[in-house]
């Protein structure tokens, strides 16, 4: 086998992998915004701003960055389910593959 040959069916598989590997960086980047995100939401308000800058008791800046950390889950899954919603389907791309001898 040539490299010719070798360098064409690469690129029609590469072609072929395009779709499918976009499709689950933007799944795999969106579970792990909704894990991530309310976690350091929730630590992130808490230590910083309700016991740092606010100095509340322990039992109402948890109350407080948990609600921080809900509203921050429920942003990212709005932000996921927009995206689901309103993409774009693509057509899919015919590969033409010319055989030589």
């Amino acid at each position: 086998m040539s490299k010719k040959s070798r360098n064409k069916g690469d690129s029609a598989s590469s072609i072929n992998n395009g779709p499918s590997s976009t499709v689950f960086f933007t799944v795999l980047f969106y579970c792990l915004l909704i894990i991530f995100l309310p976690i350091l939401c929730f630590f992130g308000f808490k230590r910083f701003i309700f016991d740092g800058y606010f100095e509340l008791s322990q039992v109402t800046s948890n109350i407080y960055a948990a609600v921080v950390a809900i509203i921050a889950l429920h942003v990212a899954l709005f932000f996921y389910i927009y995206r689901a919603y309103f993409e774009q389907e693509t057509k899919p791309t015919r590969v033409q593959l010319n055989k030589e001898d």
